[in-house]
């Protein structure tokens, strides 16, 4: 076999097993914290949307969720705006604790995009903004009727790990393991729906996201910061293989030089 066909080959079976184990290192991590509610998305077909976490409650596709994407940590589900997965769940008082890993696209999507919401005919209902009104660009939370809250984070347009912690004191934004902004006003979480700031009776949705979510995770309790930092560390990091390969190969060039 040619050495460069061998080094190629190494590289892609090695990036391959990093990505698997940190795929299980992110697993076990999540495992351990005890969710109330775990999302991964792996599913490829159907109308169900498993869920992991001690609630158990399964969330049903409504519309046309793209399964079987490809995320960070295992498969995904893209949303295109009109499509949401219904979970039906009552509202969280705090504390509580929201962690995701999405991506968004602010450019093709609606005015205001919501990642997880609420029954909109409901007396009291919120949503997470993965971009907050109006186009903003930055991620927020939406007490409906009440106020929309803007956090200095930006909308995802590429994997991350975000994390919100709502307290009685208000709620944490933890972008990528790092607290990045906070407001005073405090909120329960609305669980009813993923993908979408509210849905109606008659069915239409209200702030609907385009984007793609990779994981959902709901904690009935305050994740500290040492364990947000610690889930995030968990994440694979794709550019670590891809360095690693290009050492390789740059390595391989080399040594063809000096032979």
């Amino acid at each position: 076999m040619k050495m460069t066909r061998l080094v190629a080959l190494s590289a892609t079976l090695l990036i391959g097993l990093m990505g698997q184990a940190a795929k299980a290192d992110w697993n076990d991590t999540i495992s351990a914290a005890a969710p109330l509610h775990w999302f991964n998305f792996n599913e490829t077909t159907g109308t169900t949307i498993d869920d992991s976490g001690s609630a158990n409650v399964d969330g049903t596709v409504m519309g046309a969720v793209g399964l079987g994407a490809a995320g960070a940590v295992g498969g995904a589900a893209t949303f295109d705006g009109a499509s949401y997965v219904l979970v039906g769940g009552p509202n969280l008082a705090t504390p509580w604790t929201l962690e995701s890993i999405f991506l968004a696209d602010p450019v093709n999507g609606g005015p205001s995009m919501g990642l997880i919401g609420a029954d909109f005919d409901a007396a009291e209902r919120m949503a997470v903004k993965a971009d907050q009104w109006n186009k903003t660009g930055q991620m927020g939370y939406t007490v409906f009727g009440v106020v929309d809250v803007t956090l200095a984070g930006a909308t995802p347009t590429d994997f991350e790990h975000v994390v919100l912690v709502g307290t009685d004191t208000g709620v944490e934004l933890f972008v990528n393991g790092a607290s990045v902004a906070s407001d005073a006003t405090a909120t329960f979480l609305s669980r009813h729906l993923l993908g979408a700031g509210a849905v109606r009776s008659t069915g239409a949705l209200v702030d609907g996201l385009t984007g793609t979510i990779d994981e959902i995770v709901i904690y009935d309790r305050a994740l500290s910061a040492a364990e947000i930092s610690s889930h995030y560390a968990s994440v694979p990091e794709p550019a670590s293989a891809t360095l690693l390969l290009v050492g390789s190969l740059a390595a391989l060039r080399l040594r063809r030089r000096e032979s």
